[in-house]
């Protein structure tokens, strides 16, 4: 069985062609690609809205913080 197994791994590595089978033809695309420009444009839009208010708010809530913290440890 082993003398079996190592001539089908002498044949195997002798044997270096490859095998393709082409499964389908290849068409051209019916309708381009493309990115989608406004979907792109409205996210980026509400995400940096999103990101300003909430820098707004952050740094209004840390400078009444640190006001605060000046006035009573003053």
């Amino acid at each position: 069985l082993l003398l079996q197994q190592e001539a089908e791994a002498l044949i195997e590595a002798n044997n270096t062609t490859s095998t393709v089978q082409v499964l389908d033809v290849a068409r051209p695309a019916e309708e381009k690609a493309r990115p989608r420009r406004l979907l792109i444009i409205f996210v980026a839009g509400v995400l940096s809205l999103f990101a300003s208010i909430s820098y707004v708010l952050g740094a209004a809530y840390v400078r009444a913080l640190s006001a605060e913290w000046k006035r009573d440890y003053r």
